[in-house]
């Protein structure tokens, strides 16, 4: 286990020991983003004993990112299960490095497994996804493949519409 590890468990236990509820919180190495105030039990007196221990940890507390947060939870709530495994891009700007931050609870709440992929050419992955012919996907550079799943949701509405009576 990596020391990143390592620290991430000592983080959340910690948080877990204060009161604090973790499933609303974003970890991160030096930062911890506070994804709902309320639900996280967060409180002023609780971040002063967690500095304690952790000085150097950064805690943000955004509304625009709760509201973020409340919006992504109504979406995703629809699409992922439990110990789904969830392929995202490497975070290359700023939206990218908000989406692994605000799945990051994810990982607590349901067991997901957030696979991170670099894709050199986006614009070719993109289109071969929107494209009827199969793409492919160097799947030996994935860690737990085996419920890695590809739904093409175009071709899945058509099909639905086929059938409705």
């Amino acid at each position: 286990m990596d020391k990143d590890n390592i620290n991430k468990k000592e983080i959340l236990k910690l948080l877990g020991i204060i009161g604090i509820d973790t499933r609303y919180i974003s970890y991160t190495p030096n930062i911890i983003y506070i994804n709902d105030q309320r639900f996280a039990k967060f409180s002023k007196k609780r971040q002063e004993t967690f500095k304690k221990y952790y000085p150097e940890i950064e805690i943000i507390s955004s509304g625009i990112l709760r509201k973020i947060c409340i919006k992504f939870s109504e979406i995703i709530a629809n699409e992922i299960s439990p110990k789904n495994n969830v392929l995202i891009l490497k975070p290359k700007n700023k939206v990218d490095y908000l989406l692994k931050i605000v799945l990051e609870p994810y990982t607590r709440k349901y067991g997901i497994n957030i696979i991170e992929y670099d894709i050199d050419d986006i614009e070719s992955f993109i289109s071969n996804l929107n494209s009827e012919k199969p793409f492919s996907l160097n799947i030996n550079e994935l860690e737990n493949t085996h419920d890695l799943k590809f739904i093409n949701r175009k071709r899945n509405e058509e099909k639905k519409e086929k059938y409705k009576l």
